[in-house]
């Protein structure tokens, strides 16, 4: 099944859950996921994305994903593209797991990105990144749902946090 435009939602709940809103033939009260095994394969051309998670601050809306995913029975495999703006370099993204016992591994990573497009989402304990540009690459492997480990490459150039562009910003201008 091929769509164009499709807008999703992957939303984190208070327990700590992920889910999917957006999927074609998903209700409420119902696995999302049992009504596209049957299809094959999704493939999603030009979608949007909102990621959601509440207790983390995170609202994001991602303008472009191209996405493909395959579910057999408890496996569901996932692979990504997204862009944060028209002309960026794309973040590839891919997910291999048995959602049953949350056995599995992940990636995401981009060998150029500008980090500027993707600051929304670059915030943890109260720190931030606006800016900067390279290379970085992660796998994850998880285990009973929970990532057990991680294994990231980057090369990042460039850095800024919030904080130190302002400051920089003022000394220039005295």
């Amino acid at each position: 099944l091929r769509l164009r435009g499709l807008s999703l939602v992957l939303e984190r709940t208070p327990s700590g859950q992920w889910g999917v809103r957006g999927l074609p033939g998903q209700t409420r009260g119902q696995d999302p996921l049992r009504t596209l095994e049957g299809l094959g394969e999704l493939q999603v051309i030009g979608g949007k994305l909102r990621i959601v998670a509440p207790a983390n601050g995170i609202d994001v809306a991602i303008p472009r994903v191209d996405l493909r995913m395959q579910v057999d029975g408890p496996r569901v495999r996932v692979g990504v593209r997204a862009w944060p703006a028209a002309g960026d370099s794309p973040l590839q993204a891919s997910l291999d797991i048995d959602r049953v016992r949350g056995d599995g591994r992940a990636y995401a990573g981009a060998r150029r990105i500008d980090l500027a497009g993707w600051s929304s989402l670059l915030r943890w304990q109260g720190a931030m990144l606006v800016s900067g540009h390279g290379r970085a690459q992660s796998w994850l492997a998880l285990k009973d749902h929970r990532v057990t480990s991680v294994v990231s490459v980057s090369d990042l150039r460039d850095l800024a946090r919030p904080e130190v562009r302002q400051r920089l910003r003022s000394i220039w201008l005295a």
